[in-house]
Order: structure tokens, then C-alpha cells, then sequence
């Protein structure tokens, strides 16, 4: 039986590189997110990807963004399209002492499925 505290462990959300460095555990996952103002929201248009940069926010344990009615990326999610929702801490960067190998420490939380439920969402205060 999968723990209720923790996100099940799937293909799609596995960490496969540095592995050890993955967290399932909500309390870590939700302390990512709501710590981010900014995401980025991938999907494809008629064959044609697309990503927007956008504000966000969590309520329990539902993501919303921004986004305006009459933009593409709200119209074509309404028909149920898949998404990506992906929200970067760039913690540091790391100086290397070969140019070509630098890298970055950063947090990297999933993926989402976005449905529209016709209901408007108001953001948080602190995001207006």
C-alpha cells in the first residue's frame, strides 16, 4: 500500500541521475514548490512545442499558473492537452577548473497534468 505522506514512485518522476538526491515525501515536494514564485509550462500545439515561463502557485494538492484566457496555451489546455509544469532553484553555480565543465546545483520538481475546471482562480496576495 503506497505511503499518503509520499508521491508514488513512477517511469516518469523517477530521479535516475544522482538518484540519492531524489525526494518523494510531500512535506519536501510541497516545501519546493510553494518556496517558487516561477515555472515553466511545456506543451504542444499541433505538433509544435511550446514553454512558457509563468507565475504559480499550490493549493492542497492542486497547482495553478497564470495565464490569460485568450492565450493559446490556456485555450489548447482546456481540450485536456498534456503538460509539463517544471519549477527550477538554481542554488549555485559551480566554477570548474576545465571551461567545459561547469554545472549547476539546482531542485527540479515534476511533471503535472493540467485540467481546467471552468472555475477562475484568484492567486495567492503575495503573487499579485
Amino acid at each position: 500500500m503506497p505511503d499518503s505522506a509520499s508521491f508514488p514512485i513512477t517511469k516518469v518522476n523517477k530521479v535516475k541521475r544522482r538518484h540519492d538526491r531524489g525526494r518523494y515525501d510531500k512535506a519536501t515536494v510541497y516545501d519546493i514548490l510553494d518556496a517558487a514564485m516561477i515555472c515553466h509550462i511545456a506543451y504542444v500545439i499541433d505538433g509544435r512545442p511550446y514553454c512558457t515561463p509563468t507565475a504559480f502557485w499550490r493549493e492542497g494538492d492542486h497547482l495553478y499558473w497564470h495565464g490569460s484566457s485568450a492565450s493559446q496555451m490556456i485555450k489548447n489546455q482546456r481540450d485536456g492537452v498534456p503538460v509539463c509544469l517544471t519549477a527550477t532553484h538554481l542554488d549555485a553555480l559551480v566554477q570548474a577548473l576545465a571551461l567545459a565543465r561547469p554545472r549547476t546545483d539546482e531542485k527540479i520538481v515534476g511533471h503535472a497534468a493540467h485540467q481546467l475546471d471552468g472555475a477562475a482562480r484568484a492567486p495567492p496576495a503575495h503573487l499579485r
